[in-house]
């Protein structure tokens, strides 16, 4: 069952994020080691660790922290990477496969502009709690 989140929770292993597929969805995190994740639309990710995440559906950009690594697992045990530098994955369920892609249009929008509008909210599962964050749209 999904909760909200706040901006003030720590991630902690075994934390699940998911951010909604319709509409201008997207959360950014930050990593134990000072990385970040950007989930888009439809993305659904799992905290292994602090520097490991599951993707298993949506677009994540993945940026590991100043002279790490982020391991990145894709959906049901598939493919596995290590990310060095910035990088866009998609995840798909059905074929188990994780891609690197090009910068998608909601990622550039995002990083483009800052909020301006609530249009919905984010429920996620955080530390056993259920916890709410509203989405903004710019």
């Amino acid at each position: 069952r999904w909760g909200p989140v706040d901006e003030r929770d720590r991630l902690r292993a075994g934390d699940w994020l998911k951010t909604g597929s319709r509409g201008a969805n997207a959360l950014a995190v930050t990593l134990g080691d000072g990385g970040s994740l950007i989930l888009g639309p439809g993305a659904q990710v799992e905290v292994v660790n602090a520097t490991t995440v599951v993707v298993h559906s949506g677009e994540v950009e993945v940026t590991p922290g100043k002279g790490a690594k982020v391991g990145v697992s894709g959906p049901a045990g598939g493919a596995r990477t290590e990310v060095a530098a910035p990088t866009v994955l998609r995840a798909d369920p059905k074929a188990r496969t994780l891609t690197k892609v090009a910068e998608p249009r909601w990622l550039a929008g995002y990083k483009a502009a800052s909020p301006t509008e609530a249009v919905g909210s984010l429920l996620a599962t955080v530390d056993g709690r259920k916890r709410l964050s509203t989405i903004l749209f710019s």
